[in-house]
Order: structure tokens, then C-alpha cells, then sequence
């Protein structure tokens, strides 16, 4: 099990408004990078965002119009914003080669660390980080048709409870396991019934973190990642 360490949550020191912007404008491009959002796609609303990145939607704004002015989004009145380039390699972090492990190996250190992480995320996550994780749930019920939407949200339920385990070296690290085929991943959520699966087993999840459980929130999540496997290898097979 993960020993509990000292160490700030991210993000703890308030951001001024530029740094805010950037990094809206950084999350957005990451998006597009590992292939969650591409050319063509409508970003989900600034609310949405907002829950998802834990930002005002001030900062949103901001972060969107960055991206504007440098050619990556489209800024319509009366339509919603839209992704015009996926040239963003230079402005995000460097996306490990993740997809260069086959998905075995990807699986396997999932089951290992993601589980043990939730176990520390259980015993240690805060009132306000399951008060917005039930407020994405409730979304993500609401995006059963909407792939591009749902794994916006899906990205930030699963990095809100990484990051409350309490070692941010940890929560990078299994984050980049989470990010493992995206792409691909953004075809097996196109299937409506596996959005709707994945909600009922973030259901499960979160009943786990509320009841401060590690045993039902690892199992839950271990449940979660196998079909998550499951799909993903069903759809590898079939490519």
C-alpha cells in the first residue's frame, strides 16, 4: 500500500490570471495532441471545462482565446468553438512514448499501480474533489452520444482522483498510463453502451471515495480498468 506523504496538491497555490490562461490553453492542447480532440471536433462548453480542468470559466475563456489567436481553435458567434489545427506538439508537455508498450504490459502496470493509487486517493481525498466528481458524473450520464465530450470529462474524473492520493510523482506517472491509445480509445467510446458501462463503474468508483473505502474503491476501479482492457484489445483485434 502507498505510505501517505506530505505533499501539496497541485495547483494548491492560487494562479494568477496569465498563468491560468496558459494553462488552459496547455490542457486544451494536450487534448488534441494524444488525439482526444481533432481537427473538426466542437470543444464542450466552457462549464464543462470548467469541471473538468478545475478552473473558473473565466480562465476557460481566456485559455480559448489564446488558442485562437494561434490558429488552433475557431471562435464562431452562435456555434461553438472548434478545433481548426492539431499543430500543438510544441506548446504541451512531451507525450512519453506510452503507445510504444504493447498492451499487456500497459494493463499490467495499471492493475498495479492505478489500484494501489486509488487506495491512497480513498483514505486521503477532500469534501470539495467529490463534490466534483459527482458533478461530472452526473454529466457524463448526460454525454451517452457524445464521445468527444465524455472523455473531456472522463480525463478530468480520473485525474481529480489521482491527484488526491497524495504523491503528485505518482499521479503524473499513472496519469500517462491512463492516456495509453487515446485515439483509439475515442473509437470504443463512440459505441453509446460503453459510455453508459463506463459511468455505472465511475458510479461504483465514487461510492467507494465517498465511504472513504479503499477496498471498494480499488476494487471498483480494478473492475473499471479490466474493461477498459477488455474493449480496448476487442477493438486492437479488430483494427
Amino acid at each position: 500500500m502507498i505510505k501517505s506523504y506530505n505533499v501539496p496538491p497541485l495547483f494548491e497555490e492560487a494562479l494568477r490570471p496569465s498563468s491560468a490562461r496558459d494553462l488552459v490553453a496547455s490542457k486544451i492542447s494536450s487534448l488534441i495532441a494524444t488525439g482526444v480532440l481533432s481537427i473538426g471536433d466542437d470543444l464542450p462548453s466552457e462549464r464543462e471545462l470548467a469541471v473538468s480542468f478545475g478552473l473558473s470559466r473565466s480562465s476557460i475563456r481566456s485559455g480559448i482565446q489564446l488558442l485562437s489567436a494561434k490558429g488552433i481553435v475557431q471562435i464562431a458567434q452562435g456555434v461553438k468553438t472548434r478545433v481548426i489545427s492539431d499543430q500543438v506538439e510544441a506548446e504541451t508537455r512531451r507525450v512519453r512514448p506510452i503507445n510504444e508498450y504493447n498492451i499487456e504490459e500497459i494493463h499490467a502496470a495499471r492493475m498495479s499501480m492505478e489500484v494501489d493509487v486509488i487506495r491512497s486517493s480513498a483514505q486521503r481525498i477532500d469534501d470539495d474533489t467529490l463534490a466534483k466528481l459527482e458533478e461530472m458524473l452526473a454529466a457524463q450520464y448526460k454525454m451517452i452520444n457524445d464521445p468527444v465530450r465524455f472523455l473531456v470529462s472522463d480525463r478530468g474524473f480520473h485525474i481529480s482522483i489521482y491527484e488526491s492520493c497524495g504523491n503528485r510523482i505518482l499521479a503524473d506517472f499513472v496519469f500517462d498510463l491512463y492516456g495509453y491509445e487515446m485515439a483509439r480509445r475515442r473509437k470504443i467510446v463512440a459505441v453509446p453502451s460503453v459510455i453508459e458501462a463506463s459511468c455505472r463503474e465511475h458510479e461504483k468508483i465514487l461510492a467507494g471515495l465517498k465511504k472513504r473505502d479503499p477496498d471498494a474503491a480499488s476494487q471498483a476501479f480494478a473492475e473499471h480498468l479490466q474493461n477498459v482492457y477488455i474493449t480496448t484489445k476487442s477493438l486492437m483485434r479488430d483494427s
